[in-house]
Order: structure tokens, then sequence, then C-alpha cells
């Protein structure tokens, strides 16, 4: 099968015309609705010149339809990497087609769409909140004018969500919650050989520093503090991390770095070293 243009009969009858050889051309076959590419399947030239050409206008399945694999997008998350596929497909028309695909928002950065043959591909990390639209379109290649379909999806980017904090455990028998910014005064005696603290924070901190004083007596107990379990002065130490300040004389403070949560809950355990009674202050603070 061979192509012609229109165009190309009329210049065939034009170049004749200039011969002074008059030239008529006739074009039959179906389909045929102005100019455009067509299948020629046969013609004829009779003996005074005359052309006849049949054609055959390229096939169509009725309108052009954009179709998608998905009705819905996946949401994203602020900060979190996104990424999903969608394939698209068209029916109706005139083949073969073209896809495209574009994103546009704006409030939403950092995620763009963009298509391969029939997938779009929508990835990126958004470092805002808002909705994102993807537009998807197929253009078909009907002529002289092409057709185009489009559709849009729609999802939500929404913020990261804040940890969840530590789940404050009820403190067992004998542990004495220490409220934020309060001294409290004790004392501890050979035996039993340690006292158990407890403290919750009710705001969030990079560091949390723990403080046991009261004259020199500092120097004759141990303080050790955790997040994950209480303490103990003999034996073995519940997971880390433990922190402590064992065996200081100038000094009895043990500063917990660390980001943490308001919620957190802290464990306290004060050890009597020297085996004698003693007395002392403790309390806690953020930084």
């Amino acid at each position: 099968m061979k192509k012609i243009l229109f165009s190309v009969a009329i210049v065939l009858a034009l170049a004749a015309s200039a011969m002074g050889q008059p030239l008529t051309v006739t074009v039959t076959g179906s389909g045929i609705s102005g100019p455009g590419v067509y299948t020629m399947s046969d013609f004829t030239i009779d003996g005074n010149g005359n052309v006849a050409l049949t054609v055959t206008a390229p096939s169509s399945s009725g309108a052009l339809a954009l179709g998608l694999n998905v009705t819905t997008l996946p949401a994203g998350t602020q900060n979190v990497a996104y990424d999903t596929a969608v394939t698209m497909s068209a029916t109706g028309g005139t083949a073969p087609y073209t896809y495209s695909c574009s994103g546009a928002s704006s409030t939403v950065t950092g995620i763009t769409a963009s298509a391969s043959g029939t997938l779009c591909t929508i990835s990126g990390t958004p470092t805002s909140t808002g909705t994102y639209t993807v537009n998807f379109a197929v253009t078909d290649s009907t002529t002289p004018t092409a057709a185009t379909n489009t559709s849009s999806i729609i999802f939500t980017v929404s913020a990261t969500p804040s940890p969840t904090p530590t789940p404050t455990p009820t403190p067992t028998g004998g542990v004495t919650p220490i409220p934020v910014g309060v001294h409290i005064s004790a004392s501890i005696n050979a035996s039993p050989a340690e006292n158990e603290y407890s403290f919750t924070l009710t705001a969030a901190s990079s560091e949390v520093i723990v403080y046991e004083s009261t004259g020199d007596w500092k120097t004759e107990q141990d303080l050790y503090v955790s997040t994950v379990g209480q303490p103990v002065c003999s034996g073995v130490q519940p997971a880390r991390p433990v922190f402590s300040n064992v065996n200081d004389t100038n000094n009895q403070t043990v500063y917990v770095p660390g980001s943490y949560l308001a919620g957190t809950y802290f464990y306290v355990t004060v050890c009597n070293r020297s085996g004698t009674t003693g007395k002392y202050s403790i309390y806690w603070s953020t930084n």
C-alpha cells in the first residue's frame, strides 16, 4: 500500500496544466472528509491522462478515551520518599498514541511526575504539605487534527507524625516520684543500700541532668539514671544505656544526653557505697 497526500494530486494537476495537458484527478474511497493522509489502494490513468485514485482513510474506533490502571494515588508524608507509578492506556481514536503526564501543586514541593511510554512515575521527597495533582494525557494520530483526552488524580501530602512518647510505666513500690523543680531530701542506710526514684519529662529536651548532693556525703554514694529500667546497686543492670557518675569524689551529677520527648520516663537509683547512714538531696532539670 502507498500513501499519497491530496496536495500531491493537486500538484500533478497543476503540472499537467502548465504543460498544456489538462488533467482530471478523481478521488474515491471510504472515510474521505478532507485533506489528510490516506492509503492508496488503486489508481488508473485513461488515454486522456485523467487519473482516478482509490484511497482509504485510517480506521478509527470511536472517540478517543484515556484509561488509567488506578483511580486513586497513595497519600504522601512530608520528608518521606514517595514513589509510585500509573499505567496509561487508550481506546478509540487513531493509533498510535502518545502519552504524557505532569504534576502541579501550589504548596507541595519535592515531587515530580514524568512519563516514559505508557508509564507515569510520580516520585520525590515532599518537603511541604498540601495537595498534589497529577495530570495525565493521551494524544492520537488523527489527521489533520489529533484528538486529546485527559484525566487527573489528586493526592494529599500530610505532615510528618510526631514520634510516640515512651509509655509511662507505673512505679513499683518504694519508687519515689520527683516532680520537676522539686528537691527531695532523703537518707540512705546501710541496708537497704539503695533508694529508687522516677520522674517524667513535662517537655521535650535534648539533655536531662540529675543532681544529688549534701555536703561531702555525696562522695559516699553512686548515682545511676536510665530510661529503660530501674538501675540496681548490685547485680545485672537493666539494658543499656545506664548513665552514672560512679566514684566521683567531686560531683555527683549525671548528664543524660539525647533527644527526649515530653512524657519520657526516667529511672533513678542512689546507691550507698560506704555502708554508713547519710543524707542527701536529689532533683533533676532539663538543659
